[in-house]
């Protein structure tokens, strides 16, 4: 869907980004029609249009719509993986480094999003690129916890081999192996006990993953 919000971005120092959406401006050299056709480029997978489009547009990396979200979210929830490498090859060392880390108003990054649509692909090219895997969402989940909830044992794999950490726990005291065993999905689970985990960590009900486990199997326990 088009973002039908306004765009604000700011202008500031090379090594200065903002932390969230608030208090921004479009700066004169960024017109609202280039915006739009990139923003388009990128929900339509247009890769060959959107890098004719960052040869003349370079702040791109500048750009946030009202919902925190940047063109490299867009791309990240489609799973385009051509126009996400194109996005992160046109800003500059650290530009790139504070863009791929940035998270909307939900908390979310770009990682966040490949792993809750499982986008493997996309998933490999942000960590390649310095993506934060340990990074939490508004509800303190990370992507691993994304992706055990959502149900992708790809992502899953990619994330781990990345060295995240296991353990994290959210705002609920769950770690992504509390996750992968509430939603009941044994290949996940298997998949996060070969990171070995902690299995002795209790969230803020009290239970291990091996609590919720036997309470699924016999329901009165």
């Amino acid at each position: 869907m088009k973002q039908n919000c306004c765009v604000a971005v700011q202008i500031m120092s090379s090594c200065s980004y903002p932390n969230s959406a608030d208090d921004l401006h479009l700066p004169s050299s960024l017109a609202q029609v280039s915006i739009d056709k990139i923003d388009e480029a990128v929900i339509k997978g247009d890769d060959k249009n959107l890098a004719l489009l960052l040869k003349k547009e370079k702040l791109w990396s500048r750009v946030i719509f009202k919902s925190g979200t940047t063109p490299l979210h867009l791309a990240a929830a489609k799973g385009y993986s051509r126009c996400l490498i194109i996005l992160c090859e046109s800003a500059n060392q650290i530009q790139l480094k504070v863009i791929i880390n940035f998270q909307n108003n939900d908390g979310l990054s770009a990682l966040h999003l490949t792993s809750q649509y499982g986008h493997n692909q996309c998933s490999r090219e942000l960590l390649l690129r310095g993506a934060n895997s340990n990074l939490c969402n508004n509800y303190g989940d990370t992507s691993l916890h994304t992706a055990c909830r959502y149900g992708h044992a790809g992502v899953a794999r990619i994330l781990i081999s990345a060295s995240c950490n296991v353990n994290i726990q959210n705002k609920n005291g769950d770690t992504p192996l509390h996750i992968a065993c509430a939603m009941g999905r044994r290949k996940l689970t298997r998949i996060v006990m070969e990171a070995f985990p902690n299995v002795e960590i209790r969230n803020s009900q009290g239970d291990t993953p091996f609590d919720i486990v036997k309470r699924k199997i016999s329901p009165k326990l």
